[in-house]
């Protein structure tokens, strides 16, 4: 796509839902994946999955398929997240100190030597 070239509401609109579509497949959990069925029917119906997935190839491929996934500290952030009710709510700071130790080697686990 070129700087010159000038995107219709509809293609602006297909392009927005592929992206989100993108980014909800690249960082969300495998037990709440979001079917393409369900963000249609958040269109209104305006798109097709062949739509949606011709745009995605376009965009894949536009990126040179450099998409981010998650990172470690974002993973870490999660499991956090989910084992908050298990963790002893009367002494936040040994989690606090827990999740630190966690944080840093997750961090040291990503530089090369």
């Amino acid at each position: 796509v070129s700087s010159e070239s000038k995107m219709g509401v509809q293609d602006f609109r297909l392009s927005a839902l592929t992206a989100l579509f993108l980014i909800l497949k690249t960082h969300s959990h495998a037990k709440k994946r979001f079917k393409i069925e369900m963000l249609l029917r958040l269109s209104g119906g305006e798109f097709t999955v062949d739509q949606v997935v011709k745009t995605e190839q376009l965009m894949l491929h536009m990126l040179k398929f450099h998409i981010n996934p998650p990172t470690s500290i974002s993973v870490l952030n999660e499991m956090f997240e989910l084992l908050k009710p298990l963790m002893p709510s009367d002494r936040p700071q040994l989690c606090e100190t827990v999740y630190r130790q966690a944080q840093f080697f997750a961090e040291l686990g990503v530089f090369h030597l």
